[in-house]
This record gives structure tokens, C-alpha cells and sequence, in this order.
């Protein structure tokens, strides 16, 4: 059952941290490889979903497999970095194997009280952004969980899918005849499926 009080600021902070994180997993794949402790697993997701309480039970790599990205950006991920952002958010970033997009695909999950409609998101939002409020794109996305919200614009920006406690952010670009928040929601849809 999802958690009754919401804190404004704390929504805007998942927000932001999402947008945040989009351009950390870009930075984070830019350069050279990662040392080998950091490297994420390269071990196949379990077909079932697998049942976690906390984020310290996630491994933000662990809810996509390599076989599905390929399948959904049409380019094949590199080997995925595993981090935890902060003490609660692990994440997840995958470049292309070619080492042509330093950033195909990026995941995060976090966990903690969340709106429970697109409408009491955006008022929350709202009321904690104000005037900047309008700089930002918000789109309603039909699909996984509870409801979704795309923050950007048809090239570029992050899905955000809300289930019970639960939030994914997803970031992946445009790719075979899919707008980037098609693709976003395609790959969010399989993730939330193993996070139970």
C-alpha cells in the first residue's frame, strides 16, 4: 500500500536526481573504463522476478538484460557500471558495445513515499518548482506501473514510472523508428517486470 504523505520537496529531489543521474551515467561512461570493482554484473537477470525490500537488495543492473536493449535500441550494450547513488539509489548505466554512445541506457530505483496519480505528481511538482515549473516538459506515459511521466522532449529527457514505492527512471535515446520516451517506456516495462 502506498505510503499516504508526500513531502514536496522530496518529489522534486526524485525529480531533479533523476535528471541528475541521466547526465551522471553520460559522464560516467564517457571516459575510460571503469576500475574492474566498479564494473557491473555482466550476469544474466533471473527470469522470475525477484522479490527485494530495500534498495541495498537491487542491483540496478540486474533488470535488463543485454538481449532486451539490443532488442529495443537496436545497438548491443557494452559492459553495464553499477553504482549506488548515495545510501538508496542504485543505478545502472550501459554504453553501446561499439563504444559509439557512451550512454545507450540508464537505470535507477528508488524507494519511498510517491504521488499515486500523474495529476497529484504534476501538482506536487508544480508546487515546489513554480515559476521554473514551465521550463521543464512533462508528459503523461501510458504503460508500466502506476502511471509514468516523461521529463524532456521527443530526442531526449528520462522516464520516470511509478509502482506502489517504487520508482524507475529510465533513460535511452531514440532508436529504431521510436521517439526516446517509446524506447524509455519499452525497457522500463521489462525492468519493473523484475523488480516485485
Amino acid at each position: 500500500m502506498r505510503a499516504p504523505v508526500l513531502n514536496r520537496g522530496r518529489l522534486h529531489r526524485q525529480t531533479v536526481m533523476g535528471i541528475v543521474c541521466a547526465g551522471w551515467m553520460a559522464g560516467a561512461c564517457s571516459g575510460d573504463a571503469p576500475p574492474a570493482e566498479d564494473q557491473g554484473s555482466m550476469a544474466e537477470p533471473a527470469d522470475a522476478p525477484v522479490a527485494v525490500e530495500t534498495a541495498n537488495d537491487v542491483d540496478a543492473c540486474q533488470l535488463l538484460t543485454a538481449a532486451e536493449i539490443e532488442e529495443v535500441t537496436g545497438q548491443a550494450p557494452g559492459t553495464p557500471e553499477s553504482k549506488m547513488l548515495g545510501s538508496d539509489v542504485p543505478a545502472c548505466a550501459w554504453p553501446s558495445a561499439d563504444g559509439s554512445d557512451p550512454s545507450l541506457v540508464s537505470l535507477l530505483v528508488h524507494f519511498g513515499a510517491a504521488p499515486s496519480t500523474y495529476e497529484e505528481y504534476i501538482e506536487i511538482t508544480h508546487g515546489s518548482l513554480d515559476e521554473k515549473f514551465a521550463d521543464v516538459l512533462y508528459r503523461h506515459i501510458e504503460g508500466p506501473g502506476d502511471f509514468g511521466v516523461w521529463v524532456g522532449d521527443d530526442r531526449m529527457g528520462s522516464l520516470e514510472v511509478y509502482q506502489d514505492d517504487r520508482m524507475i527512471s529510465v533513460t535511452a535515446g531514440s532508436a529504431g523508428g521510436r521517439s526516446a520516451p517509446e524506447t524509455s517506456t519499452a525497457l522500463a516495462e521489462k525492468a519493473l517486470a523484475r523488480l516485485q
